[in-house]
């Protein structure tokens, strides 16, 4: 018999509150092309939408292969290194 009776993989914004790392590492990846997205922006707008959505939404579908991919991979980075100062909180009813 196993020790567990069942197992729930997150997604996104099921166990935790994502949204905030993702908006946090949108303005980053933004920021250093001087784009400004806000977290308030991404609250608003970006929620729901997929990294190529979020990044077409922002700088238009006119972009080059070289910099929509270098977008998508900066953006990955970003989230990765989330200040843990900034913990991403759980949502309400979750247990840790």
């Amino acid at each position: 018999m196993s020790a567990f009776d069942a197992v729930l993989f997150d997604m996104d914004g099921v166990l935790v509150m994502s949204q905030y790392a993702h908006g946090w590492a949108y303005s980053q990846t933004f920021a250093k092309l001087g784009v400004t997205f806000t977290m308030e922006e991404y609250l608003q707008r970006g929620i729901g939408l997929s990294r190529p959505q979020v990044i077409q939404m922002v700088m238009g579908e006119h972009l080059s292969v070289d910099t929509f991919t270098h977008l998508m991979e900066e953006k990955v980075r970003f989230v990765s290194t989330y200040p843990e100062e900034q913990a991403v909180p759980t949502v309400p009813g979750a247990y840790e």
